[in-house]
């Protein structure tokens, strides 16, 4: 074989250049932010239905305290009270323990007139009276 002479390419080429290296790298970034922007969303429904499920149960326990009262608890604290039950029975609470926070750290919101009660959370902002409060 003579000196001069060059090697066929198949025989020359045994890497990824860097060009192409970096377009892989590209491709995989691109995936990886639109993996990840399709995540928040998800997380997003997810937070709001744990929010209404959580809610509903409150609210269940709020209803169980009116019927055993005939009035709305002050404050959700007092759900997890024994509760005098009508028939004479042993007192429960309505909920064993006091309400959480909700799935954004914020505790659910309850105000009563004595007669009828309103029950919802803050949502992702964390303000009241916003278009992405939870209410039932």
């Amino acid at each position: 074989m003579c000196p001069n002479r060059r090697r066929p390419v198949a025989q020359r080429r045994r890497g990824f250049t860097l060009m192409e290296v970096l377009l892989v790298l590209l491709l995989l970034a691109f995936l990886g932010s639109m993996t990840v922007l399709g995540l928040n969303g998800v997380r997003a429904r997810a937070n709001r239905e744990a929010a209404r499920t959580q809610l509903g149960a409150i609210r269940e326990a709020v209803q169980f305290y009116i019927v055993t009262t005939n009035s709305p608890p002050q404050t959700l604290d007092m759900l997890s009270q024994p509760t005098p039950l009508p028939t004479g029975g042993q007192d429960r609470p309505a909920l064993e323990k006091p309400p959480g926070l909700d799935p954004w750290g914020n505790q659910y919101q309850y105000a009563t007139d004595g007669q009828d009660y309103r029950l919802w959370s803050l949502g992702p902002d964390h303000q009241d009276g916003t278009d992405d409060d939870v209410n039932l």
